[in-house]
């Protein structure tokens, strides 16, 4: 699978065009880069099955609702649609544990709030697309409508059980938006005080 990031210098925002040896091809958080992935999905001749948001903030799914128009499905985890800023017409929720059978290898949906409620992380290969769920050596503010300091823990606790091995693409490129799951077990503050809920507490909020 081919993963090819863009940037948006607006917030640091990086959305992701998913490409599998088909040329089918599937859209993580589009944001503001929404024009230069349809460039780039006419450029390479790319069939886009699917828009994923991993949550509903717009600096996220800013773009999502150009994409619909164009005949693409949306999936958002529902608890998110309220954050919408531009509404979709017919979402697709999300649930935790759902394969999505979109690409020649499937994309596991594991439900992640606490920077929002619906937040959703997403799966593919060894790759972990992970929104403002985590960010290298941080997690996601807590601070926002929706947001739940005791869910962002235990939705760490649930990635921190994934294979060590696996590569972070986060929403933002602070710190380069890029990790894995080991490096942040030993060095983000946010995954190393997990067993202690108060430490944790003093670390996020």
């Amino acid at each position: 699978m081919n993963i090819k990031i863009f940037h948006s210098e607006k917030m640091e925002n990086l959305s992701y065009l998913l490409i599998d040896e088909k040329k089918d091809a599937v859209i993580i958080d589009p944001s503001w880069s929404y024009e230069s992935i349809e460039k780039e999905i006419y450029k390479s001749n790319l069939s886009l099955k699917s828009v994923l948001l991993t949550h509903g903030h717009y600096d996220h799914s800013d773009g999502a609702a150009f994409f619909e128009k164009k005949g693409a499905p949306i999936y958002i985890g529902d608890q998110d649609i309220f954050l919408l800023n531009n509404p979709i017409k017919n979402p697709l929720p999300l649930k935790d544990g759902q394969k999505l059978f979109l690409l020649e290898k499937e994309i596991l949906c594991l439900h992640t709030p606490g920077h929002s409620p619906g937040s959703f992380c997403f799966l593919c290969q060894n790759n972990l697309f992970t929104g403002d769920t985590i960010f290298p050596g941080y997690c996601g503010r807590v601070d926002l409508p929706g947001s739940n300091p005791k869910e962002m823990r235990e939705s760490l606790i649930k990635i921190a059980k994934l294979d060590e091995g696996i590569k972070i693409y986060s929403g933002h490129s602070y710190n380069g938006g890029e990790s894995t799951i080991k490096k942040e077990k030993e060095s983000n503050p946010c995954f190393v005080n997990l067993d202690n809920e108060e430490d944790f507490f003093n670390v996020i909020i």
